[in-house]
């Protein structure tokens, strides 16, 4: 199989020696390389108080996550595949979920279950889900690390790719390789989380005494 010529693209070539990506870049713009992405510029700070950035903090320990969702699977013409950085908040009180709107931005809506109690969720992603991280990182505890793996992972939409949709073989494996770490975290927390509950009332009164 037959590479692309761009040097650093691993994507087989369709057309002229280019890969799909390679081959659209140079049609569009006329040549190679096409425009440098600029780096994504840093998330304003957010000053919160001592009590409140420690609230904040506990509750997206507790009530909230950290993850990375897959938006689009790879094709022949858009081999990469793209990913999302998210954080949510899911708690019956709605004051809360709406501070959290009103500092990170985000959507803030009502779920609807089967429960007698109405459920709120706030949700934000990418650059503000950053912003987020970054000021409640200090006083993160049980998603510390998962916090550390998700500034991590902007990190490298930071740098300075070319063109729409083109990445270089070492930042993508380097995403990939951020992703399953990420992933392996939370499912790790909820395994314990299950243990946990699975465990006879009798065995958590003898570790607590």
């Amino acid at each position: 199989m037959v590479r692309c010529s761009v040097e650093g693209c691993d994507v087989p070539k369709i057309a002229r020696g280019l890969c799909p990506n390679h081959y659209a870049a140079k049609k569009y713009h006329g040549a190679l390389p096409p425009r440098i992405r600029e780096p994504w510029p840093e998330p304003p700070p957010i000053t919160l108080d001592e009590r409140e950035l420690g609230y904040l903090s506990a509750m997206l320990d507790a009530e909230g996550s950290i993850c990375v969702m897959k938006i689009r699977t790879p094709t022949r013409r858009r081999p990469a595949p793209t990913y999302n950085l998210r954080v949510d908040v899911t708690n019956t009180h709605e004051p809360t979920v709406q501070r959290y709107r009103e500092l990170f931005g985000g959507v803030a809506r009502r779920l609807v279950r089967g429960t007698n109690r109405p459920i709120f969720c706030w949700c934000v992603s990418q650059l503000l889900a950053l912003r987020c991280i970054t000021t409640l990182l200090p006083a993160l505890r049980i998603k510390r690390r998962q916090a550390d793996v998700a500034v991590r992972f902007m990190a490298t939409f930071r740098r300075e790719n070319q063109g729409r949709n083109l990445i270089g073989s070492d930042v993508l494996s380097e995403r990939l390789r951020l992703v399953e770490e990420l992933s392996a975290l939370n499912n790790s927390h909820w395994r314990r989380k299950r243990q946990r509950k699975q465990q006879p009332t009798g065995q958590n009164e003898n570790k607590r005494s």
